[in-house]
């Protein structure tokens, strides 16, 4: 089948994007043709004159791709952003008018878990929910959300995302309770991932020397956020920037602790990567994380903005090293019986074949793609 498959650019080292995580997961383990289309800001991009005429192509550039590619489906992922929606959704309107399925894959965002107040928007998310071909959330908990707020009658699927469970993996660490509790933040360095209280956390654990912090990612507070960091811990903070392939991994191998105190999330590709690599992770109960995450078994779970919080679960994790070991191997353990990309893959399949047998059964036979 040849599908046409959205996301930000599968640059690793230029993006960093969940989405685009996903993709390349997909594409890489499928044995579909994808024509991959840039939709989605780049981690440096700024929204200046130049991405706003990027943005009024955008359309052309859609029609012209779609006119020079053998497309039998069109798989868009979205995040429900004001200005991803207006974008994405555009997207999806050319498709349908071009008459070509739409797998609509949502990935987070604001408006998954908070109110439109915007007539227009709710309009249009759910307008796509409803005559897209297959809908597809991160969880039940989306999926239930979703269908109530903008009262969806349409069935909708539950996909968790996956990672690749031989490519990232723990390795054997020292369990001394004198040894260094290594702490890694790696994603988009956005306000919405609870940096204030991530920097709140640190200026309360300051003069704890068993502790090293590292960030990974890139994003719009990347400069006040690192500057802050450097002053609470000093040489105990690292700044790694964005990292990809083996870098990425020489990074989740050599932590302890994985940091998200998220003010709203989807369902994090890194969080996986991190259990996956035998991180335990420290996050708040937002969006789909309790579907990853129990407390006590697999991580520990924090209130929002409560920096007070995450600096006593890092002792916690400080003086327990028995605890530390534990929630570490049911870290792993929950990727792997849960998250691997096999099962994923297989999953996509299925809903892409289900499309398809959709789309003979209404037009007698012959595919209209």
């Amino acid at each position: 089948m040849n599908i046409l498959i959205t996301s930000p650019s599968l640059d690793s080292s230029r993006n960093i994007s969940g989405i685009s995580s996903v993709v390349r997961t997909i594409i890489a383990d499928s044995t579909n043709t994808y024509h991959h289309f840039v939709l989605g800001r780049g981690d440096s991009e700024k929204r200046n004159i130049k991405w706003v005429l990027k943005q009024l192509r955008l359309p052309f550039s859609y029609l012209s791709f779609l006119s020079h590619n053998s497309v039998d489906l069109v798989h868009l992922n979205i995040p429900l952003e004001k200005m991803a929606m207006l974008r994405d959704l555009t997207i999806f309107h050319i498709s349908r008018l071009c008459k070509k399925p739409v797998f609509l894959h949502v990935h987070g965002g604001y408006y998954l878990m908070n109110p439109c107040n915007s007539f227009f928007l709710r309009f249009a998310i759910r307008d796509a929910l409803e005559k897209a071909d297959v809908v597809v959330l991160l969880s039940p908990l989306e999926v239930d959300v979703l269908a109530k707020r903008y009262n969806i009658t349409r069935e909708m699927v539950a996909l968790p995302n996956c990672v690749d469970i031989e490519a990232i993996k723990p390795v054997s660490k020292s369990n001394n309770e004198n040894a260094m509790l290594n702490i890694l933040f790696l994603g988009r360095i956005h306000e919405s991932k609870g940096l204030d209280d991530i920097i709140k956390a640190l200026a309360i654990l300051r003069n704890n020397q068993q502790i090293m912090f590292t960030v990974c990612g890139t994003g719009p507070e990347e400069e006040k956020f690192v500057t802050a960091c450097k002053t609470e811990l000093g040489n105990r903070f690292v700044f790694k920037g964005i990292v990809s392939g083996k870098a990425k991994i020489d990074c989740l191998q050599h932590a302890d602790v994985f940091l998200l105190p998220s003010k709203f999330e989807g369902f994090p590709i890194a969080l996986l990567e991190a259990m996956s690599s035998g991180l335990v992770p420290i996050t708040t109960d937002v969006g789909s994380m309790k579907y990853i995450i129990q407390d006590n078994y697999n991580g520990l779970l924090v209130k929002k903005q409560c920096p007070e919080e995450i600096a006593e679960k890092i002792s916690l994790l400080l003086r327990d090293r028995s605890l530390l070991v534990r929630l570490r191997e049911n870290a792993r353990k929950t990727i792997v019986e849960k998250y691997s990309q096999h099962r994923y893959i297989e999953q996509i399949n299925k809903l892409y074949n289900q499309i398809y047998r959709n789309r003979k059964t209404v037009f007698g036979g012959k595919i209209a793609f």
